[in-house]
Protein backbone atom coordinates (compact mmCIF):
# COMPACT_ATOMS: atom_id res chain seq x y z
CA UNK A 1 0.00 0.00 0.00
CA UNK A 2 1.46 3.15 -1.07
CA UNK A 3 2.25 5.65 1.85
CA UNK A 4 0.39 8.98 2.52
CA UNK A 5 2.28 11.05 0.22
CA UNK A 6 2.50 8.58 -2.46
CA UNK A 7 -1.22 8.07 -2.38
CA UNK A 8 -1.81 11.91 -2.98
CA UNK A 9 0.56 11.85 -5.39
CA UNK A 10 -0.84 9.08 -7.61
CA UNK A 11 -4.52 10.95 -6.85
CA UNK A 12 -3.39 14.29 -7.89
CA UNK A 13 -2.26 12.44 -11.04
CA UNK A 14 -5.32 11.12 -11.76
CA UNK A 15 -7.52 14.37 -10.38
CA UNK A 16 -5.08 16.04 -13.20
CA UNK A 17 -5.54 13.76 -15.64
CA UNK A 18 -9.95 13.83 -15.16
CA UNK A 19 -10.60 17.61 -14.16
CA UNK A 20 -9.46 21.18 -16.11
CA UNK A 21 -7.13 23.48 -13.51
CA UNK A 22 -10.72 24.96 -12.46
CA UNK A 23 -12.71 22.00 -12.34
CA UNK A 24 -12.21 20.79 -9.24
CA UNK A 25 -11.15 22.35 -5.97
CA UNK A 26 -8.41 21.95 -3.60
CA UNK A 27 -10.70 21.37 -0.39
CA UNK A 28 -12.39 18.74 -2.22
CA UNK A 29 -9.23 16.91 -3.41
CA UNK A 30 -8.25 17.47 0.43
CA UNK A 31 -11.38 15.85 1.61
CA UNK A 32 -11.32 12.83 -0.84
CA UNK A 33 -7.36 12.37 0.43
CA UNK A 34 -7.99 12.45 3.90
CA UNK A 35 -10.91 10.15 3.90
CA UNK A 36 -9.28 7.64 1.80
CA UNK A 37 -5.36 7.95 2.71
CA UNK A 38 -5.80 4.65 4.57
CA UNK A 39 -7.89 2.71 2.06
CA UNK A 40 -5.76 0.36 0.17
CA UNK A 41 -7.27 1.05 -3.35
CA UNK A 42 -6.61 4.12 -5.00
CA UNK A 43 -10.16 3.23 -6.93
CA UNK A 44 -12.47 4.09 -3.44
CA UNK A 45 -10.96 7.54 -4.12
CA UNK A 46 -11.26 7.43 -7.92
CA UNK A 47 -15.00 6.36 -7.41
CA UNK A 48 -15.77 9.15 -5.11
CA UNK A 49 -14.50 12.27 -7.67
CA UNK A 50 -16.22 10.70 -9.91
CA UNK A 51 -19.37 10.60 -8.47
CA UNK A 52 -18.65 14.04 -6.88
CA UNK A 53 -18.22 15.13 -10.50
CA UNK A 54 -21.61 13.52 -11.52
CA UNK A 55 -23.44 15.59 -8.79
CA UNK A 56 -21.66 18.52 -9.72
CA UNK A 57 -22.77 17.82 -13.51
CA UNK A 58 -26.07 17.18 -12.55
CA UNK A 59 -26.39 20.65 -10.16
CA UNK A 60 -25.49 22.55 -13.58
CA UNK A 61 -22.07 23.52 -11.69
CA UNK A 62 -18.77 24.33 -13.37
CA UNK A 63 -16.53 23.26 -10.45
CA UNK A 64 -16.49 19.77 -7.93
CA UNK A 65 -16.37 21.40 -5.08
CA UNK A 66 -15.95 19.91 -1.14
CA UNK A 67 -19.85 19.89 -0.83
CA UNK A 68 -19.96 17.61 -3.70
CA UNK A 69 -17.59 15.11 -2.28
CA UNK A 70 -19.29 15.28 1.20
CA UNK A 71 -22.52 14.11 -0.58
CA UNK A 72 -21.01 11.45 -1.80
CA UNK A 73 -19.17 10.43 1.65
CA UNK A 74 -22.60 11.26 3.57
CA UNK A 75 -24.77 8.83 1.39
CA UNK A 76 -24.20 5.74 2.79
CA UNK A 77 -26.71 4.23 0.41
CA UNK A 78 -24.04 3.94 -2.19
CA UNK A 79 -21.70 1.91 -2.33
CA UNK A 80 -17.90 2.67 -3.08
CA UNK A 81 -17.27 0.74 -6.21
CA UNK A 82 -13.98 -1.14 -5.24
CA UNK A 83 -11.76 -2.83 -7.96
CA UNK A 84 -12.50 -6.06 -8.67
CA UNK A 85 -9.65 -7.86 -6.64
CA UNK A 86 -10.70 -6.15 -3.54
Amino acid sequence: MPDTDEYRDILLTHVDAAFTSDGITDTAVDAVHEYCAGVEHIGTALDILRRAGETAAAAGADTVTEAHVQAQLDDSSRPVDLPSDA
